[in-house]
């Protein structure tokens, strides 16, 4: 059917997240948040609507700091800070520059994904197949470019899904996307054009495609494999901030992003009482109006020196600090720095090396699960790709260790005693420092040295 407006139902899920999302989503975009006007700089009683010129000058001079976009600069760069991994074989070796067929490269997607992890604690990867007739040789492939692609969907425009249990495994049954694509006008403008696609599981249990475009007809197509068959899985794959599963897991960033719109409120207020009232007011009492007439014409402060006449006074009116907005600045700062180092790793003190040892394997900062769960959906996406491919899967991986950044000062203090102590090995002592990054070189590095050199432990090396 020809479909003037696209209509699609959204999972309640959905609807539950989707004011989170829009928060975290122009906190981490300056602008965004001003041009949102009451929606985040509620108006004063004093402003008859957003248009008064009031109002106006309340939001204009309102300050929005990027405490939230640089806090996801920070994360990004910490989770990609050694890079990525990525093997593949000659068919799948274009991934690393084009995965998705416009240019982006694997590592350049993952990042995006996991932006929007942090953002919106939801992503999602769809494995693309090109629709063919039937199995397709390595040369036909090749001959006319047929490979399959990865495309990233953010939580916005992952509108609706369903599952299905087949014995004990659930099984994602119904995906519906939803996203903007442009395309040239008659007039030969270019348009946004709404597209949704709904990938679904028929009654026997094979996958099909249905792509609907605004203005357009309907079309339906069958992926199939490199072999010609037919799908039994959607190759659809979601991402969380807590689990890969279908459920919408919280966002990261949310909490910081919320104090972080909290103290832009508090900034348009401290800013509207700097400019009214921060500016220092003269005055004088006790002048005859005859002696103003004679002496205050043209008067500059500071011009002059003014002689008064008797009985009358001269002074200046300084307003004090507004501290109450600005308390409120300055608390709100340092929890949205507290907030960030959470994400990072989780707030911990230890009374006992056993105690820091036990914590170390049991512990995990929120960043690094975001990092596990960025690695395990794509190592399904890779799973699928190479199903169309009829090649080895690629191998998709990243450091997702973060010892090093986590290190716990009173931690290394106490693996350092537990092992001057005889309870830790020396080997294990080594091996910890160098997981944090304090120890660089081999064990037989250190051996040799170890080997010429005399311990400020053994007494008994000492005449």
């Amino acid at each position: 059917m020809n479909n003037q407006t696209l209509t699609y139902d959204r999972h309640p899920q959905y609807d539950a997240s989707v004011r989170i999302w829009e928060l975290t989503q122009a906190a981490s975009k300056p602008m965004a948040v001003k041009d949102a006007g009451p929606k985040y700089l509620p108006l004063a009683a004093n402003h008859e609507s957003k248009l008064d010129p009031r109002y106006v000058a309340y939001l204009d001079r309102a300050v929005f700091y990027g405490f939230t976009q640089e806090t996801i600069s920070g994360l990004l760069g910490l989770a990609f800070r050694q890079g990525v991994t990525i093997e593949t074989d000659a068919a799948t070796d274009y991934i690393s520059k084009n995965i998705d067929g416009d240019g982006i490269g694997l590592e350049q997607q993952a990042k995006a994904s996991m932006t929007d992890l942090i953002k919106y604690g939801r992503a999602g990867l769809f494995v693309d197949f090109p629709p063919t007739d039937g199995e397709v040789s390595k040369a036909e492939q090749e001959r006319l470019a047929l490979s399959a692609t990865v495309n990233l969907y953010d939580a916005f425009s992952i509108v609706d899904w369903s599952s299905i249990h087949v014995g004990s495994v659930s099984m994602l049954s119904r995906v519906v996307l939803c996203e903007i694509q442009y395309r040239d006008s008659e007039a030969g403008s270019t348009e946004e054009v709404e597209v949704k696609r709904t990938l679904a599981l028929d009654k026997e249990g094979y996958y099909f495609v249905t792509e609907e475009v605004e203005g357009a007809d309907d079309r339906i197509y069958q992926p199939t494999n490199s072999a010609g068959q037919r799908l039994n899985y959607i190759p659809f794959y979601f991402i969380g901030s807590t689990n890969n599963n279908t459920n919408v897991d919280d966002a990261p960033i949310y909490p910081i992003a919320d104090l972080n719109i909290a103290h832009y409120k508090n900034s348009a207020d401290y800013e509207c009482a700097t400019f009214l009232v921060s500016q220092p007011q003269p005055y004088a009492t006790g002048l005859p109006q005859s002696w103003v007439d004679q002496n205050m014409s043209g008067f500059l402060m500071g011009s002059c020196l003014l002689a008064l006449p008797q009985g009358a006074t001269f002074g200046i009116e300084q307003t004090k600090p507004n501290m109450v907005a600005m308390e409120a600045m300055n608390h709100k700062q340092q929890s949205m720095i507290s907030l960030g180092a959470k994400l990072i790793s989780p707030d911990m003190s230890f009374n006992t090396a056993s105690e820091a040892i036990i914590a170390s394997a049991s512990e995990n900062s929120r960043l690094q699960t975001l990092m596990d769960n960025v690695v395990m959906a794509y190592d399904s996406a890779m799973a699928a790709l190479a199903d169309f491919n009829g090649s080895t899967q690629p191998v998709f991986t990243m450091d997702t260790d973060l010892s090093a950044i986590m290190a716990d000062p009173q931690m290394v203090a106490s693996v350092t005693d537990s092992w001057m102590k005889g309870l830790t090995p020396a080997r294990d002592a080594r091996d910890y420092q160098r997981s944090v990054g304090v120890l660089k070189r081999t064990e037989e590095e250190i051996e040799d040295d170890l080997a010429d050199t005399i311990s400020p432990l053994d007494s008994s090396n000492v005449e």
